[in-house]
Formats: C-alpha cells, structure tokens, sequence
C-alpha cells in the first residue's frame, strides 16, 4: 500500500488504486471484445447490451454483512 500511495500521490484518491490498463478486453463466453471496462456490461443471447441506455439497461448493487 505504501508504494502504491507513493505512485499515486497527488493523482487521485487515496482510496483508489490503478489496477486495470487492459485494452480489447474478452470476457469468458463472449465473441466480442470490450474496447475497456468502466461501466456495467451485459450480454444477452441477443448480443450486448447498452449499458448507457438506463430504460433498457439496469443494475443493482446490494451488500450484507458477513461476519
């Protein structure tokens, strides 16, 4: 974590650390390939979903404690 702080200090967040620089990515079962990964993404047997369309795209996120 030090390190990371040292790299990253005066970039961004404290709390934030840069993992993804990956590009085209693929995920598993998918033919295509996603140009990068900063929004949800969803597939159907219908092909991918437009994550920026919220009428036809939504998600939840929900959280429990486990211990």
């Amino acid at each position: 974590m030090r390190a990371a702080r040292a790299l990253l200090f005066g970039a961004w967040e404290g709390n934030w650390m840069a993992y993804n620089t990956a590009a085209d990515v693929r995920f598993p079962g998918s033919d295509i390939a996603v140009g990068f990964f900063m929004y949800p993404n969803g597939e159907s047997a219908n092909g991918r979903l437009d994550s920026l369309d919220p009428a036809n795209f939504a998600y939840q996120i929900t959280s429990r404690k486990l211990a």
